[in-house]
């Protein structure tokens, strides 16, 4: 049952926590995306 609570308080603030959820997805692949191109670059400057 308190289960069931929680999942209509999760679907409720669904909107909300998917926009903030979203940001931070986005975030997220481009920390990754610079984090690799530095790799990429300092890699193709040792050589």
């Amino acid at each position: 049952m308190h289960f069931f609570e929680w999942l209509v308080n999760a679907h409720r603030d669904s909107v909300e926590t998917r926009s903030r959820f979203n940001f931070g997805i986005m975030m997220l692949t481009a920390g990754v995306f610079a984090v690799s191109l530095a790799t990429f670059f300092i890699q193709g400057q040792n050589t």
